[in-house]
């Protein structure tokens, strides 16, 4: 996910899948423990 922080503060799902590839999975499963108001959003966000 990126975030254009000039334009607003919603995330963008862009190349998170391709970025993480068969982590992603367990990747959300840890974010939505860890982060689970999305405060680590920006950089290939990972949706909780």
């Amino acid at each position: 996910m990126w975030t254009d922080p000039a334009q607003d503060d919603t995330a963008v799902d862009a190349g998170v899948g391709t970025a993480f590839g068969r982590n992603l999975e367990r990747l959300r499963q840890v974010k939505t423990t860890d982060d689970p108001d999305n405060s680590f959003r920006l950089n290939n966000n990972v949706l909780p």
